[in-house]
């Protein structure tokens, strides 16, 4: 099997991406305005420049959906653990409702907290991207195949247009719904704008007036969402969405136009190897901020352990610093070589499964 074919500026500006979603759950609200006016569409526009439709789709959901059950297990074995802790340490009984919000908010993968009758299900972190993503994949798919099918000229843009509208109208009459859904439908349209780029970048052509005007659009759209309030992929319930979309779509081709200018002069080796792990940096991160942090905080305070915030910040290093070890030593062996078959003989499993329904 060939190795995927890599392009070294998008490795580049998915490096830069992944650094800012990590930066963005710091909270620095002076510049997250900044940070979430682009940074998700833009994993989701990097998506669609390696979309193709002609691949079976099953495989590249499974390389989505399997992260995601991983990072949601690995979560809940953190609460299990911690729990036990808790209870050698300070005698705290041990809480099943905590473990079934866990497994709700799994089963839910949401990009917020949403209502399902009178129970409030948690969002299940970082990683909805990957759900989203997953059921993106699918719905455009799917266009594609009928478009082909059916011989109707445009079938997919129309399309992803008009699902995107629809899951901005959900979120500001219905709200947020399970499975990251009205995420996840606006997800094609990002997806078609990554292989439009892509395709406009194999010119290598610069739009004078379509730069001029995407640093206008993209200018306006962060004076709003510094002024007003900043919006993101979880907050699609607002009457300025559409500007947000555009602003963001405007404000990935400027950034993926700029690393290719200067990917043509400097080397960038350690945003290129950050930019070919977003996936395995994406989980961990998850974990870690939805798992160990909090419950590392909770049980230093329960012992009343002084300077319980060097503890924290010792074990963020620890963990960084081996994440990157990792990613920077990988090879074909090891841990690496478990998980990775590990991988394939559950999607091997799931491509026996699913045609026998």
């Amino acid at each position: 099997m060939h190795a995927p074919v890599r392009i070294p500026y998008i490795d580049t500006v998915k490096g830069v991406a992944i650094l800012l979603m990590i930066f963005g759950h710091m909270r620095f609200h002076n510049l997250n305005w900044f940070v979430y006016s682009f940074h998700m569409p833009l994993f989701f526009i990097l998506s669609g420049f390696f979309f193709n439709p002609q691949k079976p789709i099953v495989k590249r959901i499974m390389k989505l959906i399997f992260p995601y059950i991983i990072t949601a297990m690995a979560i809940l074995s953190v609460e299990v653990i911690f729990q036990v802790l808790n209870y050698f340490l300070t005698n705290e009984a041990f809480s099943t409702i905590k473990i079934i919000r866990i497994i709700a908010a799994s089963v839910c993968g949401c990009v917020k907290p949403v209502g399902i009758g009178n129970y409030l299900i948690p969002d299940v972190g970082p990683i909805w991207f990957l759900l989203a993503l997953a059921l993106g994949y699918l719905i455009l798919w799917i266009l594609y195949r009928m478009e082909m099918k059916y011989r109707i000229g445009a079938m997919t843009v129309i399309g992803c247009v008009t699902l995107a509208i629809l899951g901005w109208v959900i979120s500001m009459f219905r709200g947020q719904i399970p499975f990251s859904i009205n995420q996840a439908l606006i997800v094609p349209l990002f997806l078609c704008v990554g292989g439009e780029i892509r395709r406009f970048m194999t010119q290598n052509k610069v739009n004078t007036i379509l730069l001029m005007l995407s640093v206008i659009v993209w200018s306006i759209q962060l004076y709003i969402q510094k002024h007003v309030q900043f919006m993101s992929m979880g907050q699609m319930g607002s009457i300025l969405y559409p500007i947000y979309v555009i602003g963001a779509i405007l404000a990935s081709y400027i950034i993926i136009l700029i690393f290719k200018y200067l990917n043509s002069k400097f080397k960038f080796r350690i945003l290129n190897k950050l930019g070919t792990a977003t996936l395995v940096i994406l989980c961990v991160h998850t974990i870690d901020l939805f798992g160990i942090e909090p419950r590392l905080r909770c049980i230093l305070s329960n012992i009343g352990l002084d300077k319980g915030e060097l503890y924290i910040y010792g074990y963020k290093i620890l963990l960084y610093a081996s994440l990157l070890f990792y990613i920077f030593n990988k090879r074909r062996n090891g841990v690496h070589t478990i998980f990775r078959n590990l991988k394939r003989n559950l999607l091997a499993l799931m491509l026996v499964i699913l045609p026998s329904r």
